[in-house]
């Protein structure tokens, strides 16, 4: 679920910035779709992307090597969702300023 609240997030910043965005479950290519648009994207916030993106593709998909979680991962992915949830938030109030 944190790798869902991240895209839902990023594609809610895309939608009021662009109107679309690209149909994907790929955090990474959401954040290139913003860098598209001129936003300065930081390096950590690929990272981040690219570690959470495989948590919705393993937990929807049958067939995908099973994750075992622990506190200690849920509580990573957690993070790594508030992390771009709050980067989105700090965008979305530079452009209503």
């Amino acid at each position: 679920m944190a790798q869902q609240a991240a895209e839902f997030y990023l594609k809610a910043l895309l939608i009021s910035m662009a109107g679309v965005y690209p149909f994907t479950h790929d955090l990474v290519v959401l954040l290139d779709a913003l860098k598209e648009l001129g936003i300065d994207i930081p390096g950590e916030l690929y990272t981040i992307a690219d570690a959470l993106t495989p948590h919705y593709t393993m937990a929807r998909y049958p067939g995908r090597k099973p994750v075992k979680y622990d506190k200690g991962l849920g509580e990573r992915c957690v993070r790594y969702a508030e992390r771009i949830a709050g980067w989105v938030e700090g965008q979305a109030s530079q452009e209503d300023g």
